[in-house]
């Protein structure tokens, strides 16, 4: 608990890999049924490889690791779940793995084991990060063995694991791993997606385990000790505790700055807006970025559907808006100015109701923007401003399909209101959920195709598109050519380039009052 990862040792004789075991996911509870899922030891990657033919193992015992013929592109995906639930496998073997391109996906350490940060140096934090560096370092020496051409690695991720992709830009410990990123509903600039006050948890965590009464950074290699000692299992039900008794809604243990003398483990040195405005960005690749048109459909349903979280929120505005908009909730007053504003121009003095489908856009168009598409937006931004090498180039998209199968099912919605979070996944992957419910032929089985073909093209050639596309998906253009109008590719039933269709929106945000009090 608490080291870096490590090689594994070679194993003798042929290894059975042909199928994935769910017990190697990281240790988590269970949203669906509360249970312990996984393991301390959760360091496996799966890879999806186009067939081809193997010779004799008994004609090559003995002899070095042959190499297929074919270089393929790598796509390798990071999985979302808040840094705290989720594991490769979800995300698997059909659609991208059915392209002309080698799938990897794998787990890394979550929540309390993976992203503690005592932030004086015992446990300097994002092993989680560090795990996944380890992953790709593997990649790099042995996807040819698969087939695959590690000098065209597309690194992508989606929500937790798209803001992971954008701190491997920052971090000296990944260069030189992948050639191209994809972010979809996350960036290192999301709100929820770095921790400014590692220790701060830490002592918080401390004090649910009454571990000795070491509560202060004087007493963090004691504290540590005491941690490692627990049961793995208790200490991620004990995390859940802490969380539920603090803010069930915020993300506590995420990446963070490191302590102490930088090295070659040091994964991040300063938060991601500060590395990005120094120009420390170590990583400059092509990318696609983008979000889902009503992202914070998955925050706010579940909120009008709660009586008593909706009167809260109706009555004590100020109180709730940092637990909805994921900024903390100390010194309430200091954020009064910025939780009136935010009011007034979503509802202005109306009061939000439940069954109105006015205000059910209005909410989710506030998370949506706080959580996601503002972010997101900023960090097309900034990084199209310190581009030095005009090929690699920034695609940036807002996907608006409405389809019949959404992650919003899961809240037993019958309805399906909008691109809400996480519904873009159904058509990269084969997520179980949803396959066996898509036939042939039908709007979501093209949307399938599309999706793919866009995603797998970007790895190939570094420009996403797909057969007959009529609108093609243009690059944003330099700061040079640039007419004040940022503009995304929709991809929906008809794909075109729109102008920024929240452009009011993302407007209102930039000039809030005390913005550098939540940012």
């Amino acid at each position: 608990m608490y080291i870096l990862p490590l090689k594994w040792e070679a194993w003798n004789g042929i290894r059975d890999g042909r199928k994935a075991n769910r017990d190697d996911r990281c240790i988590q509870i269970s949203k669906a049924t509360n249970n312990f899922l996984g393991s301390e030891n959760p360091l496996f990657l799966n890879v999806f490889a186009p067939k081809f033919k193997m010779p004799d193992p008994d004609a090559v015992r003995g002899l070095p690791p042959i190499e297929p013929p074919v270089k393929y592109p790598v796509f390798v995906f990071i999985h979302g779940g808040g840094y705290n639930v989720g594991s490769g496998d979800l995300y698997g073997n059909k659609f991208l793995a059915d392209e002309e391109v080698i799938l990897v996906n794998f787990n890394y350490r979550l929540g309390v084991l993976g992203f503690l940060n005592t932030g004086e140096g015992t446990v300097p934090g994002n092993l989680g990060l560090k795990d996944q560096c380890a992953a790709l370092r593997w990649i790099r020496e042995n996807i040819k063995y698969f087939g695959g051409d590690s000098s065209n690695v597309v690194l992508c991720g989606e929500s937790a694991g798209a803001a992971c992709v954008h701190f491997h830009m920052m971090s000296p410990m990944s260069k030189g791993l992948f050639a191209k990123c994809i972010m979809q509903s996350g960036s290192g600039l999301s709100p929820w997606a770095f921790n400014r006050n590692p220790s701060e948890k830490v002592r918080k965590l401390a004090k649910q385990l009454d571990l000795n009464g070491h509560f202060n950074h004087t007493h963090m290699p004691e504290l540590v000790r005491d941690l490692k000692r627990l049961d793995a299992q208790a200490l991620v039900a004990q995390r859940k505790d802490y969380e539920m008794k603090e803010d069930a809604q915020m993300i506590h243990f995420a990446p963070s700055a490191e302590s102490g003398p930088i090295n070659g483990n040091t994964f991040l040195t300063d938060t991601p807006s500060q590395l990005l405005y120094t120009g420390k960005l170590v990583t400059e690749v092509p990318m696609i970025l983008g979000i889902n048109r009503e992202e914070g459909l998955y925050r706010s349903v579940p909120i009008l559907r709660d009586s008593i979280k909706l009167k809260a929120l109706n009555e004590h505005w100020s109180h709730e808006l940092p637990t909805h908009l994921m900024y903390k909730k100390e010194n309430v007053h200091q954020h009064d100015d910025f939780s009136k504003a935010i009011r007034k121009f979503y509802f202005g003095s109306k009061p939000i109701l439940g069954n109105k489908a006015e205000d059910r856009e209005r909410l989710t168009n506030m998370i949506s923007d706080r959580l996601f598409i503002y972010p997101t937006r900023r960090t097309a931004l900034i990084h199209r401003s310190i581009l030095k090498e005009q090929q690699n180039k920034i695609f940036l998209y807002c996907f608006s399909y409405k389809g019949y199968f959404s992650y919003m099912n899961g809240f037993e919605v019958s309805d399906t209101y909008g691109a809400s979070h996480a519904d873009e996944l159904q058509y990269l992957f084969n997520q179980r959920i949803f396959y066996s419910k898509i036939s042939p032929g039908s709007e979501a089985d093209k949307m399938i195709d599309k999706m793919v073909a866009l995603w797998s093209n970007f790895a190939k050639t570094g420009t996403p598109y797909y057969k007959r596309q009529f609108n093609p998906w243009l690059p944003m253009p330099s700061t040079t050519e640039e007419n004040g109008v940022v503009q995304y590719f929709q991809i929906d039933t008809e794909d075109r380039m729109i102008p920024d269709p929240f452009q009011d929106r993302m407007e209102f945000w930039e000039h809030l009052p005390n913005t550098s009090l939540v940012f």
